[in-house]
Formats: C-alpha cells, sequence, structure tokens
C-alpha cells in the first residue's frame, strides 16, 4: 500500500495533511506506510498545536464582537479577514481528522479525536462562528455593500460544507457527527441566500440539502431529539411535518427539555396567520394550537366539523393521504404525551385524537390510504399495558367496540387465510429478511413505547426508506395488513 501525493494539490488546499517534500526533478513522490507512521505522530501534534492557536484566537475575536453595546457591521475587508480566520480553524480539524483517521494509523491515534473532543469542539467553533455572521449580517443597511457581505458570506458557508462533504465521505467513522454539520451548513446556505435576495432559486436547493441531511442523522441516529428539532425549523412551509418534528422532539427517548416552549410559540404562531378555510393538514394543525386556548365548546364544534370533513376529503385524496395519516398519528398521540394529564389541554387532545382514530377505523377496510395512521395507533395501544380498563377507560369501550368490528370486516376479506394461522406474532414478520421496514415505522422506532416492540438491528438490516416520499408498493400494503391483523388479535386478546 502506498500514498500518492501531488504537491499542487498541497498547496492549494492543504486538504490532507500529510505534507510532504518535493523532489526537484518531479512534482510526484511515493510515501511508503512505514514512511507515514514514522511522521505520523509529530504532523498530528502540530496541526493539533494549530488548532489550539485558531481556536484561541476565534473565541476572542466572537467574544470581542458578542460583548460590543452596539452591533458591529462587517466591511469587507474585516468579513474576509473574519472568514479566512474561520477557513483557518476549519481547515486544522480537517487535517486533524484526516491524518488521525488515516487507515494505517494506530488504534491510540485513531482515539484521539474522542479523547480530546474534537467533534465537540469542531462543532463550537463552527457555531459561535456562524451565529456572529447571523448577528452582522440582517441588521446591516440594505444597499450594496451588504449584498457583498451576504455573497462573501455565502461563498464562506460553501467553502465550509466542500470540506465537511469531504470529510463525510474519507472519515466514515463519525458519518453521523458529519451528517449533524452538514445540515446547520445548508440551513445557513439557505438563510444567506434568504438575506441576499439574490438567486432565489438555490432556496429551495438548500432548503431540501438541510432536510436531506437532517433527516439521514435522524436515521442514523434515531434518539437524537435535537435533529428533530432542527429538521422543524426548515420544515416552514409544511406546518404539519414542523409541528409533528417538535412533538417527536418532546416524544423521544432524550426528550428535547425545550420542546414543550417552542411548541407553544409554534401554537401561538399558527393561530396568528392559519385559518379554518384552508385544507385538511392546516386544519389540524390549527385544531391543535387551540388546545391551550379555546373553550371546550369550542374545540368540540371544531372538532366535529374537522371529523365530518376527514372522511370526505381521504376519499379524494386516496394514496396521498398516507403520509399525511402517519404525521397526524405522530402528532395525536405524542399530544396526549405531552399534555400534563389534570390540565383540560390533554382532554382535548384525547378527545381529537381518539375522535380521528375512531373515525378513521370506520373506513380503514375500504380505505388502504389510512392504514399508516391505524398501525401507528395499535403499536401505542398494544404497548399500554393497563388499556382500556386504566389510562384510556372513557375511550375504551367505543375503540374495542370499533377494533373488533374493524378485525371482523379484515377476516372476511382477507384471500389469504394461511397467514393468520402461521404468523400469530409479530416476531413472525420481523423475522422475514424479505420484509424491510415500513415508511411509518421509521416515524416512531425512537419512541419509548417502541423501543421493545421492534427486533434489535430491524432497521439496520435494511436500507432507510425515505419517510418524506415513501413508495407505496402492493407488497407494502400487504405487509402492512398482516401486522395490522397481528396487532388485532393481540390487543383483543388482552381484554
Amino acid at each position: 500500500m502506498s500514498y500518492l501525493r501531488d504537491s499542487e494539490s498541497n498547496q492549494a488546499a492543504s486538504a490532507h495533511t500529510l505534507s510532504t517534500p518535493v523532489s526537484s526533478d518531479t512534482n510526484q513522490q511515493i510515501w511508503t506506510d512505514e514512511q507515514i507512521l514514522a511522521t505520523l505522530p509529530l504532523n498530528i501534534r502540530q496541526t493539533y498545536d494549530e488548532i489550539v492557536l485558531v481556536e484561541t484566537k476565534l473565541r476572542e475575536v466572537c467574544k470581542k464582537l458578542f460583548e460590543r453595546k452596539t452591533k458591529p457591521q462587517f466591511q469587507q475587508e474585516t468579513l474576509q479577514a473574519f472568514s479566512k480566520l474561520c477557513l483557518a480553524f476549519v481547515g486544522c480539524f480537517y487535517n486533524f481528522f484526516h491524518s488521525s483517521q488515516t487507515p494505517i494509523a494506530p488504534q491510540a491515534i485513531r482515539d484521539l479525536p474522542r479523547k480530546y473532543n474534537m467533534c465537540e469542539r469542531f462543532q463550537y467553533g463552527v457555531s459561535i462562528s456562524f451565529e456572529l455572521l447571523e448577528y452582522v449580517l440582517p441588521c446591516c443597511p440594505l444597499d450594496s455593500q451588504t449584498w457583498d457581505n451576504s455573497d462573501s458570506t455565502y461563498s464562506f458557508f460553501i467553502d465550509v460544507y466542500s470540506q465537511v462533504t469531504m470529510l463525510y465521505e474519507a472519515v466514515p467513522a463519525f458519518r453521523c457527527f458529519w451528517t449533524h454539520i452538514l445540515g446547520d451548513l445548508a440551513l445557513h446556505c439557505y438563510r444567506a441566500r434568504s438575506w441576499s435576495g439574490k438567486e432565489r432559486d438555490s432556496l429551495g436547493f438548500w432548503g431540501g440539502k438541510a432536510r436531506e441531511w437532517y433527516g439521514e442523522a435522524i436515521r442514523l441516529q434515531p434518539g437524537t431529539d435535537n435533529t428533530y428539532r432542527l429538521l422543524g425549523r426548515v420544515l416552514s412551509k409544511d406546518p404539519l411535518r414542523k409541528m409533528s418534528c417538535y412533538y417527536m422532539a418532546r416524544s423521544s427517548i432524550s426528550s428535547f427539555e425545550l420542546a414543550e416552549d417552542v411548541l407553544m410559540d409554534l401554537n401561538a404562531e399558527y393561530r396568528r396567520y392559519l385559518t379554518p378555510e384552508n385544507n385538511l393538514e392546516q386544519k389540524f394543525v390549527l385544531l391543535h394550537a387551540f388546545l391551550d386556548t379555546a373553550s371546550l365548546s369550542g374545540i368540540e364544534s371544531q372538532k366535529t366539523a374537522f371529523l365530518q370533513e376527514i372522511k370526505k376529503e381521504v376519499e379524494g385524496m386516496g394514496y396521498r393521504f398516507e403520509l399525511l395519516g402517519a404525521h397526524m398519528a405522530v402528532c395525536g398521540i405524542a399530544s396526549i404525551l405531552f399534555h400534563k394529564s389534570e390540565l383540560d389541554s390533554q382532554r382535548r387532545a384525547r378527545d381529537i385524537a381518539f375522535g380521528i382514530l375512531c373515525t378513521l377505523l370506520t373506513i380503514c377496510a375500504d380505505q388502504p390510504a389510512v392504514g399508516p395512521h391505524i398501525y401507528i395507533w395499535l403499536i401505542f395501544l398494544n404497548s399500554t399495558a393497563r388499556w382500556p380498563q386504566g389510562n384510556f377507560e372513557e375511550e375504551g369501550e367505543c375503540l374495542f367496540q370499533q377494533l373488533k368490528n374493524l378485525a371482523s370486516r379484515l377476516l372476511r376479506e382477507d384471500s389469504d387465510e394461511e397467514h393468520i394461522t402461521t404468523a400469530t406474532s409479530m416476531e413472525a414478520l420481523f423475522e422475514d429478511q424479505g420484509n424491510s421496514p415500513l415508511p411509518e415505522e421509521y416515524l416512531i422506532r425512537h419512541w419509548n413505547f417502541t423501543s421493545r416492540f421492534f427486533p434489535e438491528g430491524y432497521f439496520s438490516n435494511h436500507l432507510a426508506s425515505k419517510v418524506e416520499n415513501p413508495s407505496q408498493t402492493c407488497n407494502l400494503r400487504y405487509i402492512r395488513q398482516r401486522k395490522i391483523l397481528i396487532l388485532l388479535r393481540s390487543i383483543l386478546t388482552k381484554y
């Protein structure tokens, strides 16, 4: 094995920092593994010393600028100098990660990033730099100088984005961390374009990139509550998914502590600009936004009107309702868990959630598009040991009858009775290697009540399905129906 170094690429980008001397008669020199290992500790030590110097300087500059009583306004030269300092910071970390994670490096060297908390230090340095730029630019006067500054900032974000993208490919050991950083960078590029007012078409591109990277981070580490919060920030034009992301952040295994305050602010925002005349999705969001403010009679009238409309809308939307219904189930369950039991808001949340569930149960056999909504609810109800006699006693009797009717209907119409008698437990379906996870299962795999439902390695053994655009094939609908039948059997035999 050998490494080929090119002098011109080293000089241009300092990218892969095992810098090597260049011979007089050629621009290339081949280094053996032994030579690289001999110089590796010294190179890493020098790189780490550079990180400490640049890191200290960056913190001092940011601290002075943030402590000013008036917000500083960057001139072009100042902005370029600050960008160069930030790029030097990113370049030093790039060199450190790339050098320490060389495949031939011993384990002691490969453990250095974790030993010295390099990921946290890199994220902190990048975050304060970006926060400073966002702190300054939107407050600048709207003249040509501001646009030049914004373009320079955008170019800076692009440079950092390119380097982190290379780290994502070259250093897979920290891939989950890179996805978070790339999502943040894409979000900052989105904001930089919105400041400048130029190239509006790129707004959609960077918004899509941010959603893509945050979605990848969620798939790699589903219990990360902060990622759901960040994903919600780039879904401003999709109020239902935005609310769903914050509810998931609040209900994840490691709950986001500020999600409650964020949800309150989000509901207040929706109450200001959403109207009941909007589409079904926005009506659902508005109904939840008034849980803490509207009177009980007002909520009841809105709920009744919504339940009457949802039946008609599902018939018209067809399979487009599958993803919408899955997010409605997430919000419905999370709203019950989110609001405190002694408050009227939880009673209202339960009335809305169970009202929608009972309405969709009546049309489930005729409208397969409501399958994801029903399936998510059945997983939750199956995991609630005291239902219906305990936690949901008032709703239990109605739901129990609805589930019995649905089970009877599905059993009568199912043409393949063999799987009903053979697959008596959900484990039988999970053990089938040909069955990949359903799109809606990715939405709830991080919740406490599903931690024991899905077997270990169930999601890692398959390619992550894109929940944002699920491919609804006949096979997926067949698998979902089998799982619904088995869950119905489990629930009905318990009670």
